[in-house]
């Protein structure tokens, strides 16, 4: 039997890309990403703006729950018993924290609180977890603490979270001081006025309160001539006071070249634009939660009396 004995050799087709076609892909893959990351950038931003407003609204049913625990009460913006003085914050805190008490308020930037029928003073820290839960947005810019104890990054109107002095208060805030509660600001998200990302506890703006005659720091104002009075539509931007500076828009965080900004407006640092703007969420007294653009704030939002 004959044998050819030449086997004419298979030709085998490879199986790997070319390099044209790795390019390809690679541009394909490049193309779909940079697609994809800004709506992964939006959707995260989203994210903590939601978890904001969740944290903003838990702190408007305690405040709610605050008040008809003490026969209408509201907490005081700043309470001054002597030395160390207490702030709204801390004395929602405590009330939100079983079998809690403020053994002491701040005092050299320390908070101490006991829990339980341990004696045992507890700081800010040890409480921590639960303290962030609450008082501090997800989405800062600085660090959420300070070197001393963990701080808000939420503040409080001054016309209804009153400064008290207990050696001459002033009438105690009241719950239903606030004849409009679906237009009222209770809480909202605050610049972070200390390197360490701590807020100054209560926002203020351009002007007083024409009802309780008070000013932002709860002073009985000396003239009526000092009032601002503002209708109902019209526009105030929040401030902020730096002694070196003057009064200026208060929509700004500390920078380390700055000085600690002594006073506040509401902080618009969710889903900022390039020029650091964006809205701010807020919580009002009926409990809804709203998100509040710049040039939007109205006196009816902060003044607590009024029809």
């Amino acid at each position: 039997m004959f044998t050819n004995r030449f086997i004419h050799p298979v030709r085998r087709t490879a199986n790997g890309f070319t390099l044209v076609e790795l390019l390809v892909v690679i541009s394909i893959i490049a193309l779909l990403i940079s697609l994809l990351l800004p709506a992964l950038a939006a959707a995260r931003e989203d994210a903590l703006t939601i978890q904001c407003a969740a944290r903003l609204r838990s702190l408007g049913q305690i405040t709610l729950e605050y008040a008809d625990t003490y026969q209408g009460a509201l907490p005081a913006g700043n309470l001054y018993p002597n030395n160390p003085y207490e702030t709204w914050d801390e004395t929602l805190f405590a009330f939100y924290i079983p079998n809690c008490r403020l053994v002491q308020g701040r005092y050299d930037n320390q908070t101490l609180y006991a829990v339980g029928g341990n004696d045992d003073a507890l700081t800010q820290q040890k409480l921590g977890p639960t303290w962030i839960s609450l008082f501090t947005c997800p989405a800062p810019i600085l660090p959420d603490r300070t070197e001393w104890e963990i701080d808000e990054q939420y503040a409080a109107n001054c016309n209804a979270f009153i400064w008290v002095d207990t050696s001459a208060p002033p009438p105690w805030p009241m719950l239903h001081d606030v004849t409009r509660p679906e237009q009222v600001i209770a809480i909202g998200d605050a610049n972070q006025v200390y390197p360490g990302g701590g807020s100054w506890p209560l926002f203020s703006w351009s002007g007083f309160d024409p009802e309780t005659k008070y000013s932002w720091n709860g002073s009985l104002l000396p003239s009526l001539a000092l009032f601002r009075k503002y209708s109902p539509t019209t526009v105030i931007e929040p401030t902020f006071f730096d002694f070196g500076t003057g009064e200026v828009n208060g929509n700004t965080d500390y920078t380390s070249t700055g000085s600690v900004i002594t006073g506040v407006g509401l902080r618009y640092r969710h889903n900022m634009n390039s020029s650091g703007i964006g809205v701010a969420n807020v919580v009002f007294f009926d409990d809804h939660v709203a998100q509040m653009h710049e040039g939007q704030l109205q006196e009816k939002n902060v003044v607590v009396h009024g029809n």
